[in-house]
């Protein structure tokens, strides 16, 4: 039997294990739910690990992937759009950022009132970065 010595913890680089979850979800996101897409995009927004490729792999990509935010809840929503917003102008003038922009947009539209205002003021600030003026709403709302 081995013997554990507990007076010599192991280190561990917290950011490091955010990443190589961010890596392993890029691969996987249809098996997360939209909750644990948001948990895991503000989490590296909020450590400042955005400046990762994988960190803005796993962003984009996310972006890319929520096409229609049908199964989002407003918050998972706004908490998304900040951290995309953090990402910066560079990332929502791209063709990713300016696609999510538009579906946050419109879900926003569609469902305005039950956006609480943080809610609100986290989608707006987004859009304020992908200088996106005018979106086409599509004609029928699904879901």
């Amino acid at each position: 039997e081995e013997e554990i010595n507990v007076e010599e913890p192991r280190s561990l680089d917290v950011v490091d294990l955010m990443l190589r979850i961010a890596a392993i979800a890029c691969q996987r996101l249809d098996e997360l739910s939209p909750q644990s897409l948001s948990n895991i995009a503000w989490s590296l927004a909020t450590i400042d690990a955005l400046s990762s490729p994988i960190a803005k792999d796993f962003i984009m990509a996310v972006a890319a992937h929520a096409t229609d935010f049908k199964d989002y809840e407003p918050q998972t929503i706004a908490n998304f759009c900040w951290s995309i917003r953090r990402l910066g102008c560079k990332f929502m003038l791209r063709c990713e950022g300016r696609e999510f922009a538009k579906v946050a947009a419109c879900v926003t539209m569609w469902n305005v009132e039950s956006f609480t205002w943080q809610d609100k003021a986290g989608v707006i600030n987004a859009l304020a970065f992908s200088q996106l003026r005018h979106t086409v709403e599509p004609a029928v709302k699904e879901g």
